[in-house]
């Protein structure tokens, strides 16, 4: 009987044996796998002929296990789940015979415990109920026989074809040890600390209970806004002393040599706070005399210059340049009346080098009968053009607001200046007195104005200028404005000699953006001589040429002395030597 129910095939969808010859489940209709039919009739053998015994009796009581627990299951399982099915494919008939041959082969086999095992023997006297196995003796084996059935109830059977029963026993019996390990081990006593690690255990800290004045539960309060009132909170009492707090000393503790070495770092800051005095000077007192009678030499000599004005010292020849002839040029095309705009953009620290480069300029344009318009960027500008008007243009009968008009300062730099040429009236509706230079509905503008609406209705603009930056800002900021006319209204320079490196590109370059330039005080001096007047310019000029006569006189009267001397002292100590 047991040979009859190996050669069996096992479904491995429902779990139902069936004859070996078969190819389809007699409850569930589904084929066989041809692999696993071909594997369980004709099981692999180890090839070693020397372990083919054991592997052979391991085998047959792996597999008469698992074919117990396949009859077993499907005596339990017909009623359930293979009516079910075999309801799903109208075979009831087939499956109540199936279950009988299975019940009573099962029987039978039971019956016969000399072919099985013990253990195996003792596992088939389980008692069946509705649900499965009944409950055995030990809840160990409980457990598995349980977890056997769900795993097949869930289409699981193929895992536990690698697990024996004998394996889930003992791991279940692990698992009660282990449990029964750890109720001990919550059983245990605390242990006792040795002395010394009792010894070190930190200690709880506890901080001082504040001592309160202890108040009656109801006290009346007899004085301010809760005057009357039964029960009100009182302050707590005082934490802090009244007194002043103790000042903490710290003393470092300072071994010997470094004692030795902050005293000497003290003593190196007191002397370095102590100022030393200077060593004195060790002069030549022999050469003062000399320095005195040479500053007195050229002292007198400027002096002269400038008061004898009928010395032939005169720089008549001074060749004009080009740029000075171009200012020459545009100031005689222009006709009487033309409004002409000078602006003093330098500062009162280089007005006489420009002073006298400028002065024969505004000389050629009174003379000319223009009006004048005078501003600045600069604030002090407006009042250095009234005082270069009074010192270099006394000779001409000019009236302010008749000849010239001073409009003063115009704010915001290179902003203003813009605007400036946008609109004038806007930029500066008064002079430098606050009058109205401007027209209105009760009064015409002052004569000098009458007409200028632009900066380009101007005939000519003079910019006398130190600094490159100003005259860079005139330049482009102005110089477009005064090209919208045809032919473009001219812009002259009149610069200083620090200047004018950076201010000639403009005048050499094609088309010229300056029109001319007049520079320092050979500028000026070369402009008087083209029109034939005297200026401040001719007399610095002719001091400064005495001044540099007089030092080149000195110099070679010097280095004649010097030499003489030398020569002097080297023939006497040579005719010393001889006579010895």
């Amino acid at each position: 009987m047991m040979a009859n129910q190996m050669d069996e095939l096992i479904c491995p969808h429902c779990g139902t044996p069936n004859p070996p010859d078969v190819e389809v489940c007699q409850v569930c209709q589904r084929r066989f796998p041809q692999e696993n039919s071909q594997e369980e009739k004709e099981p692999d053998f180890p090839a070693d002929q020397e372990e083919g015994q054991d592997s052979e009796s391991r085998w047959e009581l792996d597999n008469a296990f698992l074919r117990a627990l396949e009859g077993i299951e499907s005596i339990t399982n017909v009623s359930e789940k293979g009516v079910e099915e075999a309801a799903a494919e109208g075979s009831e008939e087939r499956i109540a015979d199936s279950g009988e041959e299975k019940q009573d082969s099962a029987s039978e086999e039971f019956e016969s415990g000399d072919a099985l095992p013990d253990w195996l023997t003792s596992l088939a006297e389980m008692e069946f109920g509705e649900q499965g196995i009944g409950t055995t003796e030990e809840s160990g084996e409980e457990d598995a026989v349980s977890g056997i059935r769900s795993h097949q109830a869930e289409g699981e059977f193929s895992d536990l074809l690698s697990t024996s029963g004998e394996d889930v026993l003992d791991e279940q019996k692990e698992a009660d040890e282990t449990e029964e390990a750890v109720e001990d081990k919550s059983e245990l006593e605390p242990a006792e600390l040795p002395d010394w690690l009792a010894a070190i255990k930190p200690i709880e800290y506890t901080p001082p209970a504040i001592q309160l004045e202890t108040l009656p539960d109801e006290h009346l309060e007899s004085g301010g806004p809760l005057a009357g009132i039964w029960g009100a909170l009182q302050p707590e009492a005082d934490l802090a002393g009244e007194g002043e707090p103790r000042g903490s000393s710290v003393v470092l503790s300072v071994s010997d040599n470094h004692r030795v070495h902050a005293d000497l770092l003290q003593g190196m800051l007191q002397e370095s706070e102590k100022p030393s005095p200077l060593p004195e000077s060790k002069g030549d007192s022999s050469h003062t005399p000399i320095r005195w009678v040479i500053a007195i030499i050229l002292i007198l000599s400027i002096i002269w210059s400038l008061i004898d004005n009928s010395n032939s010292q005169s720089p008549r020849s001074l060749a004009a340049p080009p740029e000075v002839i171009s200012v020459f040029n545009v100031i005689n095309r222009l006709s009487a009346q033309d409004r002409v705009l000078v602006a003093f953009e330098f500062e009162p620290g280089i007005s006489p080098e420009l002073d006298a480069a400028a002065a024969p300029i505004i000389d050629h344009l009174l003379l000319r009968d223009a009006y004048l318009t005078l501003v600045s960027t600069s604030p002090t500008g407006p009042l250095l053009a009234e005082r270069f008007l009074a010192s270099t243009q006394s000779d001409h009968s000019i009236s302010k607001n008749t000849d010239y008009v001073n409009l003063g300062f115009i704010p915001a730099g290179t902003a203003g200046l813009i605007s400036f040429s946008q609109s004038p009236q806007r930029t500066l509706p008064f002079t430098i007195e606050s009058e109205l230079a401007w027209s209105s509905l009760d009064r015409d503008a002052v004569l000098p104005l009458q007409g200028i609406y632009g900066v380009a209705d101007y005939a000519m603009v003079v910019v006398i200028v130190d600094q490159p930056d100003v005259a860079r800002a005139w330049i482009e900021q102005v110089l477009p404005y005064l090209q919208e006319k045809l032919p473009a209204i001219p812009l002259v320079m009149i610069t200083s000699a620090q200047s004018e490196p950076l201010i000639r590109p403009y005048y050499e370059a094609i088309p010229k953006q300056v029109q001319g330039m007049v520079t320092s005080l050979a500028g000026g001096t070369s402009y008087a001589n083209l029109i034939g007047r005297d200026s401040i310019a001719m007399g610095y000029w002719r001091a400064f040429d005495a001044g540099l006569i007089v030092a080149a006189l000195l110099i070679l009267v010097g280095g004649v002395i010097i030499v003489s001397f030398n020569f002097y002292v080297q023939h006497k100590k040579e005719s010393g030597e001889t006579s010895e």
